[in-house]
């Protein structure tokens, strides 16, 4: 599960929105999976979760915390 949080993260770092249903193609995971990681992420100020839309995107200061 942490390897599938990483690559979302990965997958997000460009700081763009992204469609909750495209990522969970990608990686080939559960579109609820995807979206209890973007509600964390939301809950904690690290993104912008769209539910409406279906998107999320990393806040800018998530994006300048350094990385592994």
């Amino acid at each position: 599960m942490k390897e599938f949080i990483r690559l979302i993260l990965r997958l997000l770092s460009d700081g763009e929105f992204h469609s909750i249903d495209e990522l969970s193609r990608r990686l080939n995971v559960p579109f609820e999976f995807v979206m209890e990681v973007s509600r964390f992420l939301e809950k904690w100020s690290f993104a912008e979760l769209n539910e409406e839309g279906r998107r999320v995107k990393l806040k800018p200061d998530f994006l300048r915390l350094p990385q592994d």
